[in-house]
Protein backbone atom coordinates (compact mmCIF):
# COMPACT_ATOMS: atom_id res chain seq x y z
CA UNK A 1 0.00 0.00 0.00
CA UNK A 2 1.35 3.51 -0.70
CA UNK A 3 2.87 5.21 2.33
CA UNK A 4 1.82 8.73 1.33
CA UNK A 5 -1.92 8.68 1.95
CA UNK A 6 -2.42 12.28 0.77
CA UNK A 7 -0.91 11.64 -2.65
CA UNK A 8 -3.04 11.41 -5.80
CA UNK A 9 -2.61 8.46 -8.15
CA UNK A 10 -4.00 9.48 -11.57
CA UNK A 11 -1.85 6.80 -13.23
CA UNK A 12 -4.00 4.11 -11.63
CA UNK A 13 -6.70 4.64 -14.26
CA UNK A 14 -4.36 4.11 -17.20
CA UNK A 15 -2.76 1.15 -15.40
CA UNK A 16 -6.08 -0.67 -14.96
CA UNK A 17 -7.07 0.16 -18.52
CA UNK A 18 -3.79 -1.24 -19.80
CA UNK A 19 -4.32 -4.39 -17.73
CA UNK A 20 -7.87 -4.62 -19.13
CA UNK A 21 -9.25 -4.80 -15.59
CA UNK A 22 -11.96 -2.12 -15.75
CA UNK A 23 -15.45 -3.43 -16.44
CA UNK A 24 -17.17 -2.32 -19.62
CA UNK A 25 -20.59 -0.69 -19.50
CA UNK A 26 -22.23 -3.98 -20.53
CA UNK A 27 -20.41 -5.85 -17.77
CA UNK A 28 -21.46 -3.28 -15.15
CA UNK A 29 -25.10 -3.57 -16.25
CA UNK A 30 -24.88 -7.36 -16.08
CA UNK A 31 -23.35 -7.25 -12.59
CA UNK A 32 -26.00 -4.79 -11.41
CA UNK A 33 -28.78 -7.08 -12.61
CA UNK A 34 -27.24 -9.99 -10.67
CA UNK A 35 -26.49 -7.89 -7.58
CA UNK A 36 -27.90 -8.96 -4.22
CA UNK A 37 -28.92 -6.42 -1.58
CA UNK A 38 -26.93 -6.93 1.62
CA UNK A 39 -29.71 -5.41 3.74
CA UNK A 40 -30.98 -8.94 4.43
CA UNK A 41 -27.51 -10.30 5.11
CA UNK A 42 -28.60 -12.42 8.09
CA UNK A 43 -30.85 -14.53 5.88
CA UNK A 44 -28.12 -14.79 3.26
CA UNK A 45 -25.61 -15.84 5.94
CA UNK A 46 -27.92 -18.60 7.21
CA UNK A 47 -28.18 -19.94 3.67
CA UNK A 48 -24.45 -19.39 3.02
CA UNK A 49 -25.66 -17.98 -0.27
CA UNK A 50 -23.50 -17.06 -3.19
CA UNK A 51 -23.91 -13.34 -3.84
CA UNK A 52 -22.87 -10.54 -6.14
CA UNK A 53 -22.53 -7.09 -4.55
CA UNK A 54 -21.56 -3.64 -5.84
CA UNK A 55 -19.99 -1.05 -3.56
CA UNK A 56 -16.88 0.74 -2.31
CA UNK A 57 -13.84 -0.32 -0.33
CA UNK A 58 -13.82 1.57 2.97
CA UNK A 59 -10.70 0.07 4.53
CA UNK A 60 -8.11 -2.66 3.95
CA UNK A 61 -6.06 -4.75 6.41
CA UNK A 62 -3.32 -6.90 4.82
CA UNK A 63 -2.73 -10.18 6.63
CA UNK A 64 -0.11 -12.88 6.12
CA UNK A 65 -2.26 -15.18 4.02
CA UNK A 66 -5.26 -13.00 3.24
CA UNK A 67 -6.44 -9.47 2.62
CA UNK A 68 -9.21 -8.24 4.90
CA UNK A 69 -11.35 -5.19 4.30
CA UNK A 70 -14.53 -3.25 4.94
CA UNK A 71 -16.92 -3.05 2.00
CA UNK A 72 -19.95 -0.74 1.81
CA UNK A 73 -22.89 -1.67 -0.40
CA UNK A 74 -25.91 0.60 -0.16
CA UNK A 75 -26.51 1.18 3.55
CA UNK A 76 -24.78 -2.03 4.67
CA UNK A 77 -21.18 -2.44 5.74
CA UNK A 78 -19.71 -5.91 5.31
CA UNK A 79 -16.38 -7.51 6.11
CA UNK A 80 -14.62 -9.01 3.09
CA UNK A 81 -12.02 -11.76 3.23
CA UNK A 82 -9.84 -12.24 0.16
CA UNK A 83 -7.88 -15.51 0.39
CA UNK A 84 -5.34 -16.87 -2.05
CA UNK A 85 -6.92 -20.32 -2.26
CA UNK A 86 -10.37 -18.91 -2.98
CA UNK A 87 -10.01 -15.65 -4.90
CA UNK A 88 -9.06 -15.55 -8.56
CA UNK A 89 -6.06 -13.26 -9.25
CA UNK A 90 -5.37 -12.94 -5.52
CA UNK A 91 -1.81 -11.60 -5.98
CA UNK A 92 -2.96 -8.87 -8.36
CA UNK A 93 -5.74 -7.60 -6.10
CA UNK A 94 -3.57 -7.77 -2.97
CA UNK A 95 -1.07 -5.45 -4.63
CA UNK A 96 -3.38 -3.03 -6.41
CA UNK A 97 -6.71 -2.83 -4.54
CA UNK A 98 -7.04 0.51 -2.71
CA UNK A 99 -9.37 2.25 -0.29
CA UNK A 100 -12.04 4.15 -2.23
CA UNK A 101 -12.17 1.76 -5.19
CA UNK A 102 -15.66 1.05 -6.50
CA UNK A 103 -15.84 -2.66 -7.23
CA UNK A 104 -18.15 -5.63 -7.65
CA UNK A 105 -17.49 -8.84 -5.75
CA UNK A 106 -18.77 -12.38 -6.00
CA UNK A 107 -18.51 -14.78 -3.11
CA UNK A 108 -20.17 -16.56 -0.20
CA UNK A 109 -22.05 -14.59 2.44
CA UNK A 110 -21.48 -15.67 6.04
CA UNK A 111 -21.86 -14.11 9.48
CA UNK A 112 -18.83 -12.53 11.13
CA UNK A 113 -17.51 -14.01 14.36
CA UNK A 114 -18.93 -11.11 16.33
CA UNK A 115 -22.31 -11.66 14.67
CA UNK A 116 -22.78 -7.95 13.95
CA UNK A 117 -22.23 -7.86 10.18
CA UNK A 118 -21.95 -9.89 7.02
CA UNK A 119 -18.66 -11.51 6.10
CA UNK A 120 -18.07 -12.25 2.42
CA UNK A 121 -15.57 -14.87 1.31
CA UNK A 122 -14.56 -13.33 -1.99
CA UNK A 123 -14.17 -15.48 -5.10
CA UNK A 124 -13.99 -12.82 -7.81
CA UNK A 125 -13.37 -9.07 -7.93
CA UNK A 126 -14.37 -6.73 -10.76
CA UNK A 127 -13.01 -3.19 -10.92
CA UNK A 128 -15.68 -0.64 -11.83
CA UNK A 129 -13.87 2.62 -11.00
CA UNK A 130 -10.42 2.85 -9.40
CA UNK A 131 -9.91 5.57 -6.81
CA UNK A 132 -7.31 8.12 -7.92
CA UNK A 133 -6.79 9.76 -4.52
CA UNK A 134 -4.85 8.83 -1.41
CA UNK A 135 -6.70 7.41 1.57
CA UNK A 136 -7.04 10.68 3.47
CA UNK A 137 -7.98 12.70 0.39
CA UNK A 138 -10.82 10.28 -0.28
CA UNK A 139 -12.12 11.50 3.07
CA UNK A 140 -11.26 8.50 5.23
CA UNK A 141 -8.80 8.69 8.11
CA UNK A 142 -7.15 5.66 9.67
CA UNK A 143 -10.36 4.90 11.58
CA UNK A 144 -12.57 5.39 8.53
CA UNK A 145 -14.10 8.61 9.87
CA UNK A 146 -14.16 12.15 8.52
CA UNK A 147 -12.36 15.15 9.97
CA UNK A 148 -12.83 18.89 9.54
CA UNK A 149 -14.62 19.99 6.39
CA UNK A 150 -13.95 16.77 4.49
CA UNK A 151 -17.51 15.57 5.11
CA UNK A 152 -18.68 18.18 2.58
CA UNK A 153 -15.62 18.26 0.39
CA UNK A 154 -15.90 14.51 -0.24
CA UNK A 155 -19.62 14.15 0.32
CA UNK A 156 -19.86 10.95 -1.75
CA UNK A 157 -17.38 9.20 0.54
CA UNK A 158 -19.01 10.70 3.62
CA UNK A 159 -22.32 9.11 2.61
CA UNK A 160 -20.50 5.87 1.95
CA UNK A 161 -19.37 5.68 5.57
CA UNK A 162 -22.32 7.30 7.34
CA UNK A 163 -25.52 5.23 7.39
CA UNK A 164 -27.40 7.78 9.51
CA UNK A 165 -26.80 10.49 6.93
CA UNK A 166 -28.10 8.21 4.16
CA UNK A 167 -31.26 7.52 6.19
CA UNK A 168 -31.69 11.25 6.82
CA UNK A 169 -31.50 11.99 3.09
CA UNK A 170 -33.98 9.21 2.33
CA UNK A 171 -36.34 10.67 4.95
CA UNK A 172 -35.98 14.11 3.38
CA UNK A 173 -36.81 12.80 -0.11
CA UNK A 174 -39.77 10.82 1.25
CA UNK A 175 -40.99 13.87 3.18
CA UNK A 176 -41.10 15.96 -0.01
CA UNK A 177 -42.94 13.15 -1.81
CA UNK A 178 -45.52 12.93 0.99
CA UNK A 179 -46.04 16.71 1.10
CA UNK A 180 -46.65 16.82 -2.64
CA UNK A 181 -48.96 13.79 -2.50
CA UNK A 182 -51.07 15.31 0.30
CA UNK A 183 -51.42 18.70 -1.38
CA UNK A 184 -52.29 17.16 -4.74
CA UNK A 185 -54.92 14.96 -3.09
CA UNK A 186 -56.42 18.14 -1.66
CA UNK A 187 -56.64 19.88 -5.00
CA UNK A 188 -53.44 21.94 -5.00
CA UNK A 189 -51.33 22.41 -8.13
CA UNK A 190 -47.55 22.86 -8.00
CA UNK A 191 -46.22 25.78 -10.04
CA UNK A 192 -42.73 27.22 -10.37
CA UNK A 193 -42.10 30.91 -9.79
CA UNK A 194 -39.06 32.97 -10.89
CA UNK A 195 -35.94 32.83 -8.71
CA UNK A 196 -34.48 36.01 -10.26
CA UNK A 197 -36.82 38.97 -9.85
CA UNK A 198 -36.78 42.69 -10.63
CA UNK A 199 -38.12 43.62 -7.19
CA UNK A 200 -37.88 42.05 -3.75
CA UNK A 201 -40.22 41.45 -0.86
CA UNK A 202 -39.52 39.75 2.47
CA UNK A 203 -40.14 41.97 5.45
CA UNK A 204 -36.96 43.46 6.92
CA UNK A 205 -34.59 40.93 5.31
CA UNK A 206 -31.97 42.03 2.80
CA UNK A 207 -31.88 40.47 -0.68
CA UNK A 208 -29.03 39.02 -2.70
CA UNK A 209 -28.34 41.43 -5.55
CA UNK A 210 -26.89 40.41 -8.89
CA UNK A 211 -26.59 42.00 -12.31
CA UNK A 212 -27.95 41.21 -15.77
CA UNK A 213 -25.16 42.11 -18.16
CA UNK A 214 -27.26 42.29 -21.35
CA UNK A 215 -29.85 44.66 -19.86
CA UNK A 216 -27.49 46.45 -17.47
CA UNK A 217 -30.09 45.88 -14.75
CA UNK A 218 -29.86 45.00 -11.09
CA UNK A 219 -31.96 41.95 -10.13
CA UNK A 220 -32.58 40.05 -6.92
CA UNK A 221 -32.80 36.46 -5.73
CA UNK A 222 -36.28 35.84 -4.38
CA UNK A 223 -36.87 35.84 -0.64
CA UNK A 224 -40.43 34.47 -0.79
CA UNK A 225 -42.75 33.10 -3.47
CA UNK A 226 -45.84 34.77 -2.03
CA UNK A 227 -46.50 37.51 -4.59
CA UNK A 228 -45.70 35.30 -7.57
CA UNK A 229 -48.01 32.53 -6.30
CA UNK A 230 -50.80 34.98 -5.58
CA UNK A 231 -50.76 36.06 -9.22
CA UNK A 232 -51.94 32.53 -10.03
CA UNK A 233 -54.78 32.96 -7.54
CA UNK A 234 -55.67 36.36 -9.02
CA UNK A 235 -55.64 34.76 -12.47
CA UNK A 236 -58.29 32.21 -11.54
CA UNK A 237 -56.47 29.16 -10.13
CA UNK A 238 -57.95 28.26 -6.76
CA UNK A 239 -55.19 26.23 -5.03
CA UNK A 240 -51.46 26.54 -5.77
CA UNK A 241 -48.21 25.76 -3.97
CA UNK A 242 -44.46 25.67 -4.50
CA UNK A 243 -41.54 23.95 -2.80
CA UNK A 244 -38.33 25.76 -3.69
CA UNK A 245 -35.27 27.66 -2.56
CA UNK A 246 -35.48 31.13 -1.13
CA UNK A 247 -32.56 33.42 -0.31
CA UNK A 248 -32.16 35.97 2.46
CA UNK A 249 -28.94 37.92 2.81
CA UNK A 250 -28.70 37.79 6.57
CA UNK A 251 -26.71 35.94 9.18
CA UNK A 252 -27.45 32.23 9.40
CA UNK A 253 -26.71 29.43 11.80
CA UNK A 254 -26.97 25.64 11.90
CA UNK A 255 -30.78 25.75 11.86
CA UNK A 256 -31.24 28.89 9.73
CA UNK A 257 -29.26 28.60 6.46
CA UNK A 258 -29.07 31.58 4.15
CA UNK A 259 -30.48 29.63 1.17
CA UNK A 260 -33.35 27.52 2.49
CA UNK A 261 -36.24 25.38 1.23
CA UNK A 262 -39.66 26.94 1.65
CA UNK A 263 -43.14 25.51 1.16
CA UNK A 264 -45.75 28.12 0.33
CA UNK A 265 -49.37 27.25 -0.44
CA UNK A 266 -52.33 29.54 -1.16
CA UNK A 267 -56.02 28.77 -1.64
CA UNK A 268 -58.93 30.95 -2.67
CA UNK A 269 -62.12 30.97 -0.58
CA UNK A 270 -60.48 29.08 2.31
CA UNK A 271 -61.07 30.30 5.85
CA UNK A 272 -58.87 30.23 8.94
CA UNK A 273 -60.40 27.04 10.36
CA UNK A 274 -59.95 25.21 7.07
CA UNK A 275 -56.31 26.29 6.87
CA UNK A 276 -55.77 25.03 10.42
CA UNK A 277 -57.29 21.62 9.61
CA UNK A 278 -55.32 21.42 6.36
CA UNK A 279 -52.06 22.16 8.22
CA UNK A 280 -52.84 19.55 10.87
CA UNK A 281 -53.69 17.01 8.20
CA UNK A 282 -50.43 17.71 6.37
CA UNK A 283 -48.29 17.18 9.49
CA UNK A 284 -50.10 13.97 10.43
CA UNK A 285 -49.90 12.62 6.89
CA UNK A 286 -46.12 13.21 6.72
CA UNK A 287 -45.41 11.80 10.20
CA UNK A 288 -47.50 8.72 9.47
CA UNK A 289 -45.60 8.18 6.22
CA UNK A 290 -42.22 8.50 7.96
CA UNK A 291 -42.94 5.92 10.68
CA UNK A 292 -40.76 3.28 8.98
CA UNK A 293 -37.76 5.62 9.20
CA UNK A 294 -38.50 6.86 12.71
CA UNK A 295 -38.62 3.29 14.06
CA UNK A 296 -35.12 2.66 12.67
CA UNK A 297 -33.48 5.79 14.08
CA UNK A 298 -33.08 7.61 17.37
CA UNK A 299 -35.99 9.87 16.43
CA UNK A 300 -39.28 9.20 18.19
CA UNK A 301 -42.68 10.76 18.65
CA UNK A 302 -45.40 10.54 21.25
CA UNK A 303 -48.47 8.66 20.00
CA UNK A 304 -50.67 10.94 22.08
CA UNK A 305 -49.22 14.01 20.40
CA UNK A 306 -49.03 12.48 16.92
CA UNK A 307 -51.88 9.97 16.58
CA UNK A 308 -52.28 7.93 13.43
CA UNK A 309 -53.98 10.17 10.93
CA UNK A 310 -55.55 8.80 7.78
CA UNK A 311 -56.43 11.26 5.04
Amino acid sequence: MPSDKSKAYPERLSFFQKENRICSEEEVVSLRKKATSLDAWRDLALQQAGITALGRIKDLFPGRAALFGLFISGKTEARVVIKQELCADYDFWRNYLRVGDIIAIEGLCEQSRQGDRAEIQVKSIFMITPCLLGKNDVGFTEKGMFTGNKARRYFHSFLCSNTEEVIRLEMRAEMFRLVRAFLQENGFQEHDTPIITHSFFGGGSKPFITHLVDNNTEVYLRMVSEIALKTYIAGGLERVYEIGHSFRNSSGDATHPVPFMLLEAYAAYMGYEEVKELSKGLYMYVVDGLRKYISNTKLSFDEATFPAFNI
